[in-house]
């Protein structure tokens, strides 16, 4: 499973997409955290799929509830970092190593 190349594409194109969403959420979250914040009492569920629920952030609402998870309840601006690591492992992936990481 792990060297079929179909299956090493998708990992590689949904990781990319986790990180792209991840890094636009983050960079929201810094500017429209207070905007974003009341609306995470509701839980999670009702959150993700009340139409009513508007949010400001750039990722949407999952890019929301990604930069509150990571930056308000994880590891806090350093959360960056997990794009980084992200990205590194997506291109892993595809065997293309742009910083040696890890056993290949």
């Amino acid at each position: 499973m792990w060297h079929d190349d179909r299956f090493r594409m998708f990992m590689f194109l949904t990781l990319m997409f986790t990180a792209f969403l991840m890094l636009i959420g983050f960079i929201s979250y810094l500017a429209y955290w207070k905007e974003d914040q009341s609306v995470f009492d509701l839980g999670f569920w009702s959150y993700i799929f009340r139409t009513d629920i508007q949010v400001q952030n750039w990722g949407s609402k999952w890019g929301a509830v990604l930069a509150h998870v990571f930056m308000h309840y994880l590891f806090g601006v350093s959360a960056f970092v997990i794009i980084f690591i992200t990205l590194i492992t997506a291109f892993r992936f595809i065997n293309y190593e742009p910083i040696p990481y890890g056993p290949a």
